[in-house]
């Protein structure tokens, strides 16, 4: 049986999907507070996957986002 790493068995687009962010890599990207991302996932304007109580983020979602909120 192989060993092989489950990323080199999945295409481009669904393992870019797989890497999650969690809420520190948001803040970071955004440059904002955790408060203030906690505070956009409960009014349901940012998606998110819940782990557990953790918070993962799609990157797909997050570019989503910020094109929601473009003038």
């Amino acid at each position: 049986m192989s060993a092989e790493p489950i990323e080199a068995a999945l295409p481009g687009a669904l393992h870019e999907d797989l890497a999650l962010l969690d809420a520190d890599d948001v803040c970071a990207i955004l440059r904002i507070k955790k408060s203030w991302l906690y505070d956009q996932v409960e009014a349901g304007k940012i998606k998110v996957i819940r782990l557990g109580r953790q918070l993962r983020f799609r990157r797909a979602d997050i570019a989503e986002f910020i094109e929601s909120c473009t003038s």
